[in-house]
């Protein structure tokens, strides 16, 4: 479905309990495999895959395309008000971790891919009263590798 995508992922050591976080993207190592890891006491669902290969989506093509700005394109396109610039400050600025993970254009960026993948209307970052549509979003992810 993305072929920019490394056909093998990197499979690190799960991450310890107390983590606020179920599954984690830790970047690209040296060849330019994602690298990803998970809580030991979560077990991992097809959503939350999704959500994890879509952070490893935008940091493949940011390293195939240096330069594109990845994320105002998918702000352009989602229709977001202001620059996902505007949106990573309110983000940085909320006092709590989940207030934090909400506002922050990374984590919209994941769950628009996520939706891309399972096709499923579901969206935990806000959306600013734009309902997504998987089937574009969809499109919208496998445009960019070009």
């Amino acid at each position: 479905m993305f072929p920019a995508l490394p056909a093998a992922p990197v499979i690190q050591f799960d991450s310890l309990a107390g983590s606020e976080e179920n599954a984690a993207f830790n970047g690209l190592d040296p060849s330019g495999q994602p690298m990803f890891s998970v809580r030991h006491d979560f077990v991992i669902d097809k959503g939350t895959t999704a959500h994890e290969m879509g952070h490893a989506y935008q940091k493949v093509l940011e390293k195939k395309f240096p330069g594109r700005d990845f994320l105002a394109s998918y702000w352009t396109f989602r229709g977001f008000p202001g620059t996902w610039q505007q949106a990573l400050a309110q983000s940085e600025a909320q006092p709590t971790f989940s207030g934090k993970w909400i506002y922050n254009p990374l984590e919209s960026w994941a769950e628009a891919f996520r939706a891309a993948v399972t096709l499923e209307v579901k969206e935990k970052t806000l959306d600013y009263g734009k309902t997504i549509n998987p089937t574009a979003m969809r499109q919208f992810f496998q445009s960019l590798n070009q």
